[in-house]
């Protein structure tokens, strides 16, 4: 996976900066998808036969999250969702989520709606 290197300055953002941030967005995004696709259809395969190496999966989808988590969270963006990001300006944030190439929700509000949702719910979420 790419090593990331925070923006720095300021943590609002504008159309412009956030348009030009996207293309990395998307790339770190669907790194960590792809990786996560295959682990969710392992887990799928295990899930009743083999308890132990569900388990394992499970952990390994975790880990695979979080990483994504952190490296979103160093270039500014708030994590919404399962592949959601959060953006916040002057009055409102932008919303993003994957595989979007260029299309950025815009919400009039002081703070996003941020799901501060542990990866063992997302993963359940995805999987039903």
């Amino acid at each position: 996976m790419s090593t990331i290197i925070g923006l720095g300055g300021s943590s609002t953002f504008d159309a412009e900066k956030l348009e030009s941030l996207l293309p990395l967005l998307n790339k770190i995004t669907r790194e960590y998808f792809e990786v996560c696709e295959a682990l969710f259809q392992q887990l799928e395969v295990f899930r009743i036969n083999n308890p132990l190496s569900a388990m394992l999966v499970e952990q390994e989808l975790d880990k695979n999250l979080i990483e994504w988590k952190t490296k979103v969270q160093k270039l500014g963006a708030r994590v919404s969702g399962l592949w959601t990001l959060d953006f916040d300006a002057e009055n409102g944030f932008y919303t993003w989520q994957f595989p979007q190439e260029k299309t950025v929700e815009w919400r009039a509000s002081k703070s996003p709606v941020c799901l501060n949702q542990n990866y063992k719910s997302i993963i359940h979420f995805v999987q039903h």
